[in-house]
């Protein structure tokens, strides 16, 4: 009794079948890491302002951390550290 599907796969073409569908995993991989930062909101060209030299009260704890800088990229607060360690992007 015939079903419509080959008796055998051509052990080739099975290859072929699973390297193309690697392939288009790999691609989507790709894709997907190549866009992360835009869809995350770290795009080229957003303002970015340091306020150096602040104090910083953490909603953690009950202190105040002094001689900080923080770094706005945007609307959000990208970093936050030492004065002397945080690097500043030059405008």
């Amino acid at each position: 009794m015939k079903s419509g599907c080959p008796d055998f796969i051509n052990g080739t073409e099975q290859v072929r079948v699973i390297n193309s569908k690697r392939l288009k995993l790999i691609k989507l991989i790709g894709a997907v890491i190549t866009l992360l930062p835009i869809v995350m909101g770290c795009r080229d060209g957003e303002k970015i302002t340091a306020f150096k030299n602040v104090r910083v009260v953490p909603m953690t704890a009950e202190k105040i951390i002094e001689n900080q800088t923080v770094l706005i990229k945007g609307s959000r607060i990208a970093e936050i550290g030492p004065v002397n360690n945080l690097w500043i992007p030059p405008e």
